[in-house]
């Protein structure tokens, strides 16, 4: 409580706080345990009519425009803060739950929460369960790549509680000096539709996809051209070699695997956009920046694929060289092929895990299950027992995209599709390459005839898999089924057949990649 109110003091009198790189901006913020609340005391009566218009001005100009209101952060009381409505679709959210920004900053220079100037409150749009955005972001953090971090927050306007928000730290100077010790480069975000493809060296071709956001008055773009350069202009066997030296390959790789692995279609590899480059001054290389991944868990693919769990690893879009250059050129060459396809495996196994990510699910929902259930009705894109449903399975219908996959659902679902699609592609995570499956000596029977127990052995695979063993007779009928844990080692599973009538029957395998068929005789 002490360290709050000195905060609060710092703020309001805006005098020099203790030094904030010491303490990085927004980790009080973003470390909280439990949900924040954000009271929004505006001084107009009518600001409702007031935030919509400055919307309206906004989308028309682009210029950003703030209406000015106290802000109680939990005990903080913070005056003179700019508040605005922002968003494009999910500012379609019904009622007053609308996407906000805050900066800290508009009116009185300096001024801050937690070290932070700006930030943002999302809204949830198209996610029943209010969760998939915090999740993904808080995988991609752990997995140390660039992006924001997230946290829960009631927010209220004049008291009145308006719903449960996601703040979601901004992609600024601020954001730049936690992740990269910097802040003194380029940043360029790159909406609404930046494919990477070469325009030319005149840099005002680049003008109607990305934005300047440091720097402004230099108005240098060389170093951006540089890298379109680079990335356009050379030949495919030289890249693994040439884009590494303008460009942080690796955490890239690692991000455009995890938006696949995670389905999160509204990103580069599917619209080309929702992302941040920045030119971190201590690498003299540009640095990739994830940005707005609510529409993660396969919400998104709906609208673009029959079923969202079916989305390929290795998706490439239509005339893919000149559409996603940056895609296309690491699944053309085998190196950075490789470095993609050992990415996918790592968060296959390491993030995208049951295990894991179910826990994580069920201790979010059981933090914010109040706060979902007390939203006012009329600012609810979905009921509370929607919220429930969709946590397990698909259940929700929405007009804009039909069935919402069910969380848990997805990710079980998505888990069993890409070990089908590694097996498709020949590829083993634990030999990191390719390597064509024989089912030849796959599966022994023995003894063959038997009378009272027969032993089925599998040999070892190269990765843990799922394992079935079908038994039937030669009508066809299924006299039994089991589902052996099969881990690293050869499998020796025994079944008791003493009980079957004499005759021959046939043994059904499938083991990960491989399947194989035999054949037993029953004598009495």
């Amino acid at each position: 409580m002490k360290f709050r109110f000195s905060l609060t003091f710092c703020l309001l009198l805006a005098v020099n706080c203790p030094d904030t790189k010491a303490q990085t901006a927004g980790n009080w913020f973003f470390s909280f345990a439990a949900i924040h609340e954000i009271d929004i005391q505006f001084y107009e009566s009518n600001f409702w009519d007031s935030l919509t218009h400055y919307k309206s001005i906004d989308d028309q100009t682009g210029i950003e425009h703030y209406l000015a209101a106290t802000i109680r952060v939990d005990t903080l009381l913070i005056d003179s803060v700019g508040v605005r409505l922002r968003g494009n679709s999910s500012y379609g959210h019904p009622g007053n739950k609308k996407p906000i920004q805050l900066d800290f900053n508009e009116f009185v220079s300096g001024q801050k929460l937690d070290g932070l100037k700006k930030l943002n409150l999302n809204n949830s749009f198209l996610d029943p369960t209010q969760i998939r955005e915090k999740l993904f972001l808080d995988v991609l953090n752990n997995m140390g790549l660039p992006s924001p971090r997230s946290t829960y927050v009631r927010v209220y306007f004049n008291g009145t509680y308006i719903g449960l928000y996601k703040g979601i730290e901004t992609v600024n100077k601020e954001f730049l000096d936690r992740r990269f010790g910097n802040s003194n480069g380029n940043l360029y975000r790159c909406e609404p539709d930046m494919p990477l493809t070469w325009e030319g060296s005149t840099q005002s071709a680049y003008y109607d996809n990305c934005e300047l956001k440091t720097n402004e008055t230099a108005n240098d773009w060389s170093d951006l051209i540089q890298f379109l350069n680079v990335l356009n202009n050379n030949p495919i066997t030289n890249m693994p070699s040439a884009l590494p030296q303008v460009f942080n390959m690796q955490d890239y790789i690692k991000a455009w695997a995890a938006n696949n692995v995670f389905g999160n279609l509204d990103s580069y590899m599917y619209l080309a956009h929702n992302y941040y480059l920045y030119q971190n001054t201590s690498t003299q290389k540009m640095e990739w920046v994830t940005w707005d991944v609510s529409l993660a868990f396969g919400v998104y693919a709906i609208l673009v694929v029959p079923n969202s769990v079916d989305f390929d690893i290795r998706y490439l879009p239509q005339n893919a060289r000149t559409s996603r250059p940056l895609n296309y050129f690491i699944l053309e060459n085998s190196i950075l092929e490789k470095m993609y396809f050992n990415a996918v495996c790592d968060i296959f196994y390491n993030e995208f895990d049951p295990v894991k990510l179910y826990p994580k699910i069920d201790s979010i929902a059981a933090l914010i299950r109040s706060s979902v259930y007390a939203e006012p009705v009329t600012n609810q894109m979905f009921s509370p027992q929607q919220f429930e449903d969709n946590l397990e399975r698909t259940q929700v219908n929405y007009q804009l995209i039909g069935r919402i996959p069910g969380l848990k659902q997805f990710i079980a679902e998505r888990r069993r599709n890409i070990e089908k699609q590694f097996c498709g592609y020949n590829w083993s995570c634990s030999k990191g390459e390719r390597i064509p499956k024989t089912d030849e000596g796959f599966m022994q029977i023995y003894p063959n005839p038997v009378m009272e127990k027969v032993t089925i052995e599998i040999a070892a695979e190269e990765e843990s898999v799922s394992t079935s063993i079908r038994i039937s007779d030669l009508s066809g009928r299924v006299i039994a089924r089991y589902y052996p844990d099969y881990n690293t080692s050869n499998l020796n599973f025994q079944m008791d057949v003493s009980n079957l009538a004499q005759g021959v029957y046939v043994v059904s395998l499938a083991s990960g990649c491989r399947n194989a068929t035999g054949k037993f005789v029953v004598v009495k």
